[in-house]
């Protein structure tokens, strides 16, 4: 996906402004490189804030491809335009919201662990032998989810040392993860230009046409 801006210019000043003005006219694609520049680096930030998970940011690769030369960039420049963004399949998804469906699973495993969530980490990561997790059928009001992966912790008896269960997980105990059939995504846009950015692009625009 990728995102664009229609500018338009009017030039007032004295003679020499007016030739300053033209000579840069006839070379507009370093304007074009600057604003295509602050797009990225506008949205690079914006996804720290859209995909801020409690404490964690997790930007991953969606970020490191808004990054110039990062991978399935998009930075396209010319004479007339600057067009930006990235080629990652879910890039659109986390801009524009959606519903997301299993692919090579029958259900989707949701992360109810916020450390689990910061890394990543899938059930079979978390539990490898398949023994620490239970499946639980889930009989609340969520449609999408049908089970819980749960942690029911270490057996045992409770003394002044252990006063609580530990897990079997270094996560649990309690549910881990949540299985669902779908999981719908709301929108939170990133690629885009804020009333920031057309500030400091009117101040490029300025310095270019000055010869700056």
């Amino acid at each position: 996906m990728a995102t664009g801006l229609n500018m338009k210019m009017t030039i007032t000043g004295d003679r020499a402004m007016f030739e300053r003005a033209a000579k840069a006219l006839r070379n507009p694609k370093p304007l074009m490189q600057r604003v295509g520049t602050l797009a990225l680096s506008s949205s690079v930030r914006r996804l720290s804030s859209v995909l801020k998970q409690g404490d964690a940011i997790r930007t991953g690769r969606l970020g490191a491809s808004l990054s110039p030369g990062g991978e399935a960039n998009v930075f396209e420049i010319s004479d007339f335009q600057a067009i930006v963004g990235t080629n990652l399949p879910y890039a659109a998804q986390v801009q524009y919201g959606g519903t997301i469906l299993p692919k090579n699973a029958k259900a989707l495993a949701i992360p109810l662990d916020p450390q689990i969530a910061r890394q990543g980490l899938g059930p079979r990561e978390v539990d490898p032998s398949g023994d620490l997790l239970s499946f639980v059928p889930y009989t609340g009001s969520k449609p999408n989810v049908f089970a819980l992966l749960i942690d029911r912790g270490m057996q045992g008896p409770l003394t002044k040392r252990k006063k609580k269960r530990e897990g079997g997980t270094p996560y649990g105990p309690g549910p881990l993860f949540a299985l669902a059939y779908w999981v719908t995504q709301e929108a939170r846009p990133y690629l885009y230009f804020d009333e920031a950015d057309l500030k400091t692009i009117n101040g490029i625009a300025e310095q270019w046409l000055a010869g700056k």
